[in-house]
């Protein structure tokens, strides 16, 4: 009888207690989440507000002497040229005679592309001649100027073309199962890929669309000699 009398009084006391121990979850919860996101807004701010450190434009003096990377771009027209003419000898020379590689991130890495490859292409005898020019030096000049930053890259022939020469580099380098070799070359698929498909349409210069088909044809060659099928696209330029 006591118990069915006081049964009213512990419910109501319980139910006291869990409203009590609800409100201060309540507080603590708010709290940590007030905290939290007090946190994570700060933090954005001071991301947001942070300057970000700008790509180094470097002299293409750090990879070499302005002869000798003329030397290395005149052999590449005289003997690589004719069999991969990707890139228009008076334009190039014309740009490189301006200093545009001081000012422009693209030029600089598609010249010191080029000059590696190069120098790989000619073995032991580029070794010989021009011996400050290594693999290395020329990577790590790329690197300098975040050219490997892929979420900053634009889909351009120039950055393309550079891949090629990259990806050739390591080919001379390591072999064609180099690992760095072929990534570079699916890059440079890549690129070549979206600029087919809906740059080259729009297109009016009849050079830079020479040129554009012409990598093409090399990046193409070089997939189907690893047979991958997948590139698929050699209908579009016949």
């Amino acid at each position: 009888m006591h118990f069915v009398l006081l049964l009213p009084r512990l419910r109501g006391e319980a139910q006291q207690a869990s409203m009590c121990v609800y409100s201060r979850t309540h507080l603590i919860w708010h709290s940590f989440s007030h905290r939290h996101a007090q946190a994570l807004r700060d933090r954005a701010s001071s991301l947001v507000n942070t300057p970000r450190r700008a790509p180094e434009i470097s002299s293409l003096e750090c990879v070499a002497s302005p002869s000798v990377i003329r030397a290395v771009l005149m052999e590449w027209f005289e003997l690589y040229h004719p069999a991969c003419p990707i890139m228009h000898r008076a334009t190039l020379l014309s740009r490189l005679d301006a200093d545009d590689a001081l000012h422009d991130i693209g030029f600089f890495c598609l010249v010191t592309s080029v000059v590696c490859s190069t120098i790989g292409n000619l073995r032991h005898a580029g070794q010989q001649r021009y011996p400050e020019i290594t693999l290395e030096k020329c990577e790590d000049a790329l690197e300098r100027v975040d050219f490997f930053n892929t979420a900053k890259a634009s889909m351009s022939l120039e950055r393309c073309t550079t891949l090629y020469h990259m990806s050739y580099s390591h080919y001379f380098h390591s072999g064609m199962d180099d690992p760095t070799s072929f990534r570079y070359m699916q890059e440079a698929t890549s690129i070549m890929r979206w600029i087919i498909a809906y740059e080259l349409r729009h297109m009016t210069d009849f050079k830079a669309i020479q040129l554009t088909k012409r990598t093409f044809w090399l990046v193409w060659s070089y997939n189907w000699c690893l047979q991958i099928p997948s590139f698929g696209l050699g209908t579009r330029l016949t």
